[in-house]
């Protein structure tokens, strides 16, 4: 599991599908909803924090999100279309990466612009 750790001794650890899969029904219904949206969406659960971060709607399953590094309380992403000429079903898709941990999230930068990510309204 990677980490990302912040000053204020928060810290958030990258979920795999497996670990997703145990979750309790609700954060799986959040995801399962606030993945069509485009943004950074945080919720709370029993104290602790889930962070996701949502490419909203794509048109094949070549899309995906990456993490290319976490240092701080910063977290940078990328995220990667399909490979150029590459044959991809046209299946409607939801790429995300779902973070938990507790304290302050990291704030979420695109590794190519460096621009901020947004949190989405809860």
């Amino acid at each position: 599991m990677k980490m990302v750790s912040g000053r204020d001794t928060s810290s958030y650890r990258l979920l795999s599908k497996g670990v997703e899969k145990k979750l309790p029904v609700s954060i799986i219904e959040w995801v399962n909803s606030s993945k069509k949206e485009r943004g950074v969406h945080v919720t709370d659960h029993e104290g602790i924090h889930f962070l996701l971060i949502a490419t909203g709607l794509k048109p094949n399953p070549g899309h995906r999100l990456v993490v290319e590094q976490m240092k701080e309380n910063t977290l940078y992403i990328r995220e990667v279309p399909p490979a150029e000429g590459s044959m991809a079903p046209q299946v409607v898709t939801y790429p995300y990466l779902l973070l938990k941990g507790k304290g302050n999230p990291p704030q979420v930068l695109d590794s190519i612009t460096g621009k901020q990510l947004i949190i989405a309204d809860p």
